[in-house]
């Protein structure tokens, strides 16, 4: 494998409790075992992957996730644990906050919309709120776009008052459910980037960053167990490694 790659992002499911409908992972049938997981983590290890984002579909739906912690934090990695907030167990939560594992939850709406349903609004922000009472480092994603752009100063303000450090907004990428949405939704990767330089002189004490996922290179170990370079479309992704 590239010894470049030290960042990957580890899909362990792609089961949801959730149906987004600009998901970008869909849910499909394969999924691996406990296992074949905690294999592939040594793996890693021996590889020197430095950093992992824990992601989904939901990674709260897998049984054995506080297995996959344990192992995890055992080797060295610098994780970050992506979830709706929707589903924390205080198994997880006393595991994440002992292994100094952090974490982002998804938050694109305060008053919901199209993107976000109300109900899952308060959902997210009890999961933030569980997590930070816990001492976990906390911080948020937020898909933007033409829908949601007009929010964002109340998001990002909110964000300061439940003690979170960091918001990172991302824009829209046609992959998954996304390819069904109106493209006048869509904002340009640059037009994001441009937001998220002009929040950053409004929120000073927050770290208002951008994830280029058109332009970085984006590593992504999938339910299949195979490692894939993301390009803008599932059609486009090129296999770099097969573990299972």
């Amino acid at each position: 494998m590239d010894n470049e790659i030290k960042n990957i992002c580890y899909r362990i499911t792609r089961r949801c409790n959730w149906k987004c409908h600009f998901c970008q992972a869909p849910p499909d049938a394969k999924e691996l075992s406990t296992v074949e997981h905690l294999k592939i983590l040594r793996r890693l290890a021996q590889q020197r992957i430095l950093s992992l984002k824990i992601t989904g579909g939901e990674p709260l739906l897998r049984n054995d996730l506080e297995a996959f912690i344990d192992e995890s934090s055992g080797l060295g990695f610098n994780i970050t644990l992506c979830s709706n907030g929707s589903m924390f167990r205080p198994s997880v939560l006393s595991r994440i906050a002992d292994s100094q594992y952090k974490i982002k939850i998804s938050l694109h709406s305060l008053v919901g919309n199209s993107l976000m349903e109300f109900r899952h609004v308060q959902q997210a922000i009890k999961g933030i709120e569980r997590a930070r009472t816990c001492g976990i480092h906390t911080s948020i994603h937020c898909i933007t776009t033409s829908e949601n752009r007009r929010e964002l100063n109340s998001i990002l303000y909110f964000a300061t008052q439940l003690g979170v450090s960091k918001v990172t907004l991302i824009p829209l990428v046609p992959r998954g459910r996304s390819f069904l949405i109106d493209s006048q939704n869509f904002l340009h990767w640059q037009h994001v980037a441009k937001i998220a330089e002009q929040k950053k002189d409004f929120f000073p004490e927050l770290k208002v960053s951008f994830l280029d996922l058109y332009r970085k290179k984006y590593y992504v170990l999938e339910t299949d167990g195979c490692l894939y370079l993301q390009a803008e479309s599932e059609n486009q992704d090129v296999i770099l490694h097969k573990y299972v």
